[in-house]
């Protein structure tokens, strides 16, 4: 997903009234709004969807970092990999 400004706006707006700051959803840090990425809090590749609700700010190293774990759990579902041999 394109990390839409005015999507970034809407929620920022609903969630977190008119604060200058907001903390990260999955970390403690504080962001500007500059700072924020959008996340998905159930992932689209399990359903989620790009709905206001499913929708939070969240710092990029977090949400980096939840997109590579999430790509990692799906390309072992889909390829079946055992990594504990």
């Amino acid at each position: 997903m394109k990390n839409n400004k005015k999507l970034r706006v809407r929620v920022w707006r609903g969630k977190h009234c008119s604060s200058p700051t907001v903390k990260c959803y999955w970390c403690p840090k504080v962001l500007k709004f500059t700072e924020t990425t959008l996340d998905h809090v159930h992932e689209k590749c399990f359903g989620g969807r790009n709905n206001y609700e499913n929708l939070v700010l969240a710092c990029k190293p977090c949400n980096d970092t939840r997109s590579n774990l999430i790509m990692i759990i799906v390309n072992v579902w889909k390829n079946k990999v055992n990594y504990a041999d």
